[in-house]
């Protein structure tokens, strides 16, 4: 294994496809929204369970017999989850200590649920509820934006696009400046020795395995086309700079 050879001879008025993101007023009120969101309070759902809300139930597996063989818990919200339209329909209206027997996935329904194996998908459950509980937003009033640190709702709504809009331009600024370097990589392509993308693809991985104690060695195909990236990049940008002779003066 060698250090490449860098050759950067394609590099000026290149086309770089991107597209910038644009604001729209909708941006303000998505915003908004998700301020209600965070700030919203559960309460218990005495009703029956209603679409949104979230359920707490134990999965009881059965046999042939109707005999129960293994439990597991799950939390879900109703109408926004990885089981059957069916399943939320007969989980609909219910309470806590309610129980249903149901089935959880179609015959063609992709199975999410790590715990249930796809031969079982066509089985029934008995599905026990243990807990339905119910967000209830705040009113956007000024009270709200009060609690926010704005003195009005309009003033929110003002600080919100303009921030917004900073956010926008400096992720552009930044999305931009990434294409334009994988369009340098694309059109001035070298390789780099294998050893030096794993040591870096090993680099970053690690704080990752550290945290959640899992080796290393898993993570790294993971990092791999990353690291590949990011060190292509140092080296086609230091090369441009010598073409360039760009240095940094005092007065800069």
């Amino acid at each position: 294994e060698i250090m490449p050879e860098v050759k950067v001879s394609n590099y000026k008025n290149l086309e770089v496809p991107f597209e910038k993101t644009k604001f729209k007023k909708s941006m303000i009120d998505e915003t908004v929204e998700d301020f209600r969101n965070k700030m919203a309070s559960e309460v218990d759902a005495e009703d029956g369970a209603k679409a949104g809300d979230i359920i707490k139930a134990v999965f009881k597996f059965l046999d042939d017999e109707g005999n129960v063989t293994k439990e597991i818990d799950r939390e879900f919200a109703l109408g926004d989850n990885s089981y059957s339209k069916a399943f939320n329909k007969n989980l609909t209206d219910k309470k806590v200590g309610d129980e249903v027997k149901t089935k959880l996935f179609t015959k063609t329904q992709k199975n999410e649920d790590k715990d249930i194996a796809d031969t079982m998908k066509d089985r029934v459950f008995l599905v026990s509820i243990t807990s339905v509980k119910r967000r209830i937003l705040p009113e956007l009033n000024d009270d709200f934006a009060k609690d926010l640190e704005y003195d009005t709702v309009d003033l929110m709504k003002e600080s919100v696009e303009k921030e917004l809009k900073k956010k926008i331009e400096n992720d552009n600024k930044q999305r931009l400046r990434e294409a334009i370097v994988v369009s340098l990589i694309k059109e001035n392509p070298f390789d780099i020795p294998p050893s030096m993308a794993k040591n870096y693809a090993e680099n970053m991985a690690k704080p990752y395995a550290e945290q959640y104690k899992m080796d290393v060695a898993q993570l790294v195909p993971m990092y791999m086309q990353l690291a590949e990236h990011n060190i292509k990049s140092h080296f086609v940008l230091e090369e441009i700079k010598k073409q360039e002779n760009i240095e940094v003066t005092q007065k800069d």
